[in-house]
């Protein structure tokens, strides 16, 4: 017989033997069983690439012709950025329907990027990056408008907490849903 009381869990067990049994004879075995916090769960939970499958941010992947950015106009300020942005754009559509996000690191626990709208050609700093974010994970999908941005915060990395922050593309901007920390570390991607 198993019972489970708070953090701890009661085995009973008795010997099942041809010579009659005692109330006095039976064995009873504790073992305490590690839970992980609430936290952890609610974590793990965020952390879900299922998060991105709500109907609420669906959108339809774009399929038509390509525009490339003009890094000589209006996108001057990117255009050292301009083989990463390309590559990413030949790879097509990875985000909100019609953008291509490029990933990036730039440095230790630094991670930056830009989404190029490939209906426009228009790049498009990320919400979250660079060295404000430290050991950032971006997820993301490709019919999806909603990119969970999850980094390492906290005055002292002895005491770390997990930001989660969530992120909308409307179709020009980023607009910012949720924001939470939890205590710990954060979970790596899958």
């Amino acid at each position: 017989m198993v019972r489970t009381r708070g953090r701890r869990l009661m085995l009973r067990w008795t010997p099942r033997s041809a010579e009659p049994l005692r109330a006095h004879r039976r064995i009873r075995v504790f073992l305490t069983v590690r839970t992980p916090p609430p936290t952890r769960r609610r974590r793990q939970r965020l952390n879900s690439p299922t998060i991105l499958l709500s109907t609420d941010y669906k959108a339809d992947p774009y399929n038509g012709p390509v525009a490339h950015p003009d890094f000589s106009g209006k996108q001057k300020s990117y255009a050292q950025f301009r083989t990463r942005i390309s590559d990413a754009v030949k790879g097509g559509v990875n985000f909100g329907g019609s953008l291509a996000i490029a990933e990036f690191g730039c440095g230790a626990e630094c991670l930056m990027g830009f989404a190029t709208d490939l209906q426009t050609g228009t790049v498009y700093d990320l919400p979250a990056g660079g060295e404000d974010n430290p050991e950032l994970s971006l997820i993301y999908k490709p019919d999806s408008n909603l990119l969970l941005a999850q980094w390492t915060g906290g005055p002292d990395m002895d005491h770390p907490t997990c930001v989660h922050a969530f992120f909308q593309w409307t179709g020009g901007a980023f607009t910012p849903l949720q924001k939470r920390e939890v205590q710990g570390q954060c979970p790596t991607p899958q």
